[in-house]
């Protein structure tokens, strides 16, 4: 039903407040909910549990090519210019900005 992914090498600090960061950059720039490790007793910051129960695999698709959209921006990037391209298509792999929309999926 569920798994562990440790994100803590790209939180912009190693701590709850860089791990609230990541959760917010995921939801507001991907779509993707992903619950804390702090949500979950978790012993050190940037543990996640990942469901994917109730979903059909395209759905998990899609929520992985967009999580890898943004694990590459932060890692091409850093937390200091992280800014995200917007979707121009529903065809592009793309994060979209605060705003914008993923129309038709």
């Amino acid at each position: 039903m569920f798994l562990w992914v440790d994100f803590s090498s790209l939180l912009p600090e190693l701590s709850w407040e860089g791990e609230e960061a990541i959760t917010q950059v995921l939801y507001d720039d991907a779509g993707i909910v992903l619950t804390p490790g702090a949500a979950q007793h978790a012993y050190s910051p940037g543990q996640y549990r990942l469901c994917f129960a109730w979903n059909d695999i395209e759905v998990l698709k899609m929520a992985m090519d967009r999580l890898g959209v943004v694990v590459d921006n932060i890692r091409e990037r850093g937390w200091v210019d992280l800014e995200v391209e917007e979707r121009d298509d529903v065809t592009t792999s793309g994060v979209r900005r605060r705003g914008s929309s993923y129309a038709g999926e």
